[in-house]
This record gives structure tokens, C-alpha cells and sequence, in this order.
């Protein structure tokens, strides 16, 4: 939005006025130093003050613009995480089921990917951005004034420069490489622990808690070892940043004192320099520290991209059909789970339910009864063939309109961690108190709702554990009432 727009560039001027306190700092301060050089008592007084008012002022300003740059990057970067959350979550619910039966797409990792990957990726704008502008503000702005007080000093103290920001960007290459690693790793162990917690009444019936938890630890080995790997790199790198930022220093103070025993420079003028850059390079070594991070949330960055650039099909387009009589024909039609395209569920199907009937579907566990509701409602499209709702083809059907018309009530219906009111009523944000009742007692659940504790009130746990299969039927049927 403008608004945020508005903030995020105030911020980035607050940085700015941020990264230009470093050299103010360090030329006040040499001649702050400078004055005890003064013979005159009352002249070292008054010139000692002075600049020390200007440090207290400079304080005041370090402060402030400290405070807005932190605020408001912070603000904006918050405002972008709950963006690509929202643009994220809306891409993800318009794939199709065969998106998701994808390993890469795993219910897990996307998760992952739509909480803690924009939660690394905001720091690239907030944190990292106003981390990386200060630290260019105080370099440059550093170097810039320290050539117009004294350019042979300052070409040694800032000549080691080139060669930190090319180890930087070798560092920042190198640890890319592993966060990707890294991340697949973890996004992998996440979607283990995230199948054994929503499958927790399974693995206690079957008792095999032990085994799940070696699975688990057996999936946090990996990102472990190249998380090792790549703290070593960073240790290694960051300690000879570190030293050669020591090593400036010690080298502009030696040669700034052979340029004051040489007549070149008088005190003051070396002690101008020397602050100049030995504040302005510690404040770039903290800006090339934060290289790491700046890796992690750009590879947070290229995942999330992914999600919100897949293409997407409108579910509002095609016909909506004034009224329905229901009879449905399957018409020669074949079908192959995408991830498996050799193996046929379907092989020619020719099935006609007219108005009114009732049809059970027998056969074998793998036979394709589960598919032919999927096919349906469109969750999977056929191979070949066609499929017609009153003798209209569903792929000329408005796809939401259709989903509204056909209710469907699987063998294990997925339940969640609400009241009971809000799972009958869920997909219908109006539904009054009157009409939850009114389904509940349609599937013979009102006594039995009336009867617990806290009523339709009640909480029903994680994917309704809380209730005997027979009860999570009931439940889902009326949440197909309450939505028809």
C-alpha cells in the first residue's frame, strides 16, 4: 500500500541520516582528542566543550534516527511477510490436487514454506537492507571525507577494502549454495513431524512412538551436518574479516605517525584520518557480518517466488446451471493418478445414476470407488472420457458452483480443532445458531451435542479426536446440510 510505501522510504532516510553519524562522529571526536594538544587552559576548555556538545548532539541524532530505522523497516518488512503469507496461501488453495501429490509438494513443506521461509525472507528488506545502508553510508561517506582532510592516509587505511568485499561475496556465493541444501533438509524433517502429530491416534494404537521418533531424529541429521559445514565456513570467513579489519587499523595508525614525523600531516589532520577509517571500516566488518542471513533470505525469497508465480485456473468461470435434476453419466472414461501414469484406476468407465437413485459402488481397496467421487467434484480430471452433470459436461461447469452442488462425506472426514458449532458451520461465515441446530438434529447429533459439558461449544481436539468415527460422519454431513 502507499501507506507502507510511505513508511519503508522514511525509514530509508532515517538510515541515511543513521549511516552519516559514523564519520560526524569520528571527525568530532579526533578533534575532541585533538584539544588536549592545547597549551592555552582556557582554550582547551572552551574547544574540549564545544565538541563535546557536539557529540551530546550527535548522541541526540543517533538516537532518533536509530529509532525510526528499526520502527519503521521493521513495520514495512512485517507488513511484506503478511503480504506474501496472503498471495502465498491464496495460490496454494487454487492448485489442483495432483500439485499437491507432488513429494516436493508435500502438505509439510509448504507450511514451512508459507511461515518460517517469509518470516527469513522480511529481514532481507527490513534488517539486512538497513544493515547493508548504513554500512555503505559510513564507508563511503567515511572515505569521501577522509580523501578531502588527507588522501595518502586514507588510501592505505581503506586499500584492504576491495579485498573484504570480494571475500564477503565469495562467502555469500558459498553459503547460498548450502542454505538450499539446508532448507530442502529441513522442510523435509518438518513434513515428518508434521505426518506423525496429525497422525497421532494411528501411532499410538499401533504403538510406535519409538520408531517415529528415530524417524524424525534420522530426518534432523542431515540439515545438521550441513549446518555444521557451513558454520565452519562462516567462522572461518568472519575471523579473517575480523583480522583484516585489525590489521587496517594497526597499519593506518603506524603510517599516520610516519606521516606526523614526516612533517606531512600535523595531530590533527592524522587523528581525522585514522577515526575516520577505523569507525567507517568496524561499521562495513558489521555490514559484512550479516552475509550469512542475507543468504538464507534470499534462497527464503526464490521458494516463496515459486509459490506466488504459480499459474493458477478460475473456478468462477463456466456455466451455472439454474437448477439441478442429478443425474450424472460417466462416459468411457479412463483415468491415471498424475504421479503414477502408469498404473490405470479407471479403464473405461460407463456408469449412468439417475435422479433420485441410490448406488453403492463395490469393490476391491484400490479398485477407483474413491476416485469416481474425486472425479466428480473435479478434484482429478479424467484421461479420457467425459463426465456430465444432467447431460452437461462438468468441464463447462463453473467449478465453485458445482464444489457448492455436490456434497461429499469421505470414509474418514477431516475435522478441526474448533468448537462443534464451528465445524458444522465451517464454509459458511453467516450461519445462525438456528440452522446449526437445525442440520445437527437432521443427522440425529443434537441430543447427543446437548449432553456434553460446554454443548455445541465444545472443542473437538486436533482432526476431532475427540469423537467416535460414527460422530465425525455425522459432524461433516451436516456441514454438507448447512452449506447446500
Amino acid at each position: 500500500t502507499m501507506d507502507n510505501k510511505s513508511f519503508y522510504y522514511i525509514g530509508i532516510i532515517a538510515t541515511v541520516i543513521n549511516g552519516l553519524v559514523m564519520p560526524a562522529f569520528s571527525f568530532v571526536l579526533a578533534n575532541l582528542l585533538n584539544t588536549y594538544s592545547i597549551a592555552d587552559k582556557d582554550k582547551l576548555m572552551y574547544e574540549s566543550r564545544k565538541f563535546a556538545l557536539y557529540v551530546l548532539l550527535i548522541a541526540i541524532i543517533n538516537g532518533i534516527s536509530t529509532h525510526f530505522k528499526y520502527y519503521l523497516l521493521e513495520r514495512a518488512s512485517e507488513r511484506w511477510a503478511v503480504r506474501l503469507r496472503h498471495l502465498g496461501f491464496g495460490k496454494v488453495l487454487r492448485q489442483p490436487q495432483s500439485w499437491f501429490d507432488k513429494p516436493e509438494n508435500a502438505t509439510g513443506k509448504v507450511t514451512t514454506i508459507l511461515t518460517t521461509d517469509t518470516e527469513s525472507s522480511k529481514n532481507l528488506i527490513g534488517q539486512f537492507a538497513g544493515n547493508i545502508i548504513l554500512g555503505l553510508i559510513s564507508l563511503f561517506g567515511g572515505i569521501i571525507w577522509a580523501f578531502a582532510v588527507g588522501w595518502q592516509l586514507t588510501l592505505v587505511g581503506f586499500g584492504l577494502v576491495p579485498l573484504l568485499l570480494i571475500i564477503s561475496e565469495l562467502q555469500g556465493f558459498i553459503l547460498q549454495k548450502y542454505e538450499k541444501s539446508q532448507k530442502l533438509a529441513t522442510e523435509n524433517a518438518a513434513n515428518s513431524f508434521y505426518q506423525t502429530i496429525s497422525s497421532l491416534r494411528t501411532v499410538f494404537s499401533l504403538a510406535i512412538e519409538p520408531a517415529m521418533e528415530n524417524k524424525f531424529h534420522s530426518s534432523l541429521e542431515k540439515p545438521y551436518k550441513i549446518g555444521v559445514k557451513k558454520a565452519f565456513i562462516c567462522g572461518f570467513t568472519s575471523g579473517f574479516l575480523d583480522s583484516l579489519s585489525y590489521l587496517t587499523k594497526v597499519v593506518t595508525f603506524g603510517y599516520g605517525a610516519k606521516l606526523v614525523s614526516d612533517g606531512v600531516y600535523d595531530l590533527q589532520t592524522m587523528l581525522v584520518v585514522w577515526t575516520l577509517v577505523i569507525f567507517c571500516t568496524t561499521s562495513a566488518s558489521q555490514m559484512l557480518a550479516t552475509i550469512p542471513y542475507y543468504a538464507k533470505s534470499k534462497q527464503a525469497i526464490k521458494t516463496i517466488d515459486k509459490i506466488i508465480n504459480l499459474p493458477v485456473t478460475s473456478n468462477t468461470e463456466g456455466i451455472k446451471p439454474n437448477h439441478i435434476q442429478g443425474t450424472i453419466v460417466f462416459k468411457d472414461v479412463k483415468f491415471s493418478y498424475p504421479e503414477r501414469p502408469d498404473t490405470t484406476v479407471l479403464n473405461g468407465l460407463d456408469l449412468t445414476i439417475h435422479q433420485g437413485q441410490t448406488v453403492a459402488l463395490v469393490g476391491k481397496s484400490g479398485n477407483g470407488k474413491s476416485t469416481v467421487a474425486a472425479l466428480l467434484q473435479r478434484i482429478y480430471e479424467p484421461t479420457h472420457g467425459s463426465i456430465m452433470l444432467d447431460y452437461e459436461d462438468l468441464k463447462g461447469l463453473e467449478l465453485r458452483w458445482l464444489r457448492e452442488n455436490v456434497g461429499i462425506v469421505s470414509q474418514e472426514p477431516v475435522l478441526f480443532d474448533m468448537t462443534i458449532a464451528e465445524n458444522i458451520s465451517y464454509g459458511k461465515d453467516d450461519a445462525t445458531k438456528e440452522e446449526i441446530e437445525t442440520v445437527a438434529k437432521q443427522v440425529n447429533l443434537h441430543e447427543f451435542i446437548l449432553n456434553l459439558p460446554n454443548g455445541y461449544d465444545t472443542k473437538l481436539g486436533s482432526c476431532g479426536s475427540q469423537l467416535s468415527g460414527g460422530q465425525k460422519q455425522r459432524i461433516a454431513i451436516a456441514r454438507v446440510f448447512i452449506n447446500r
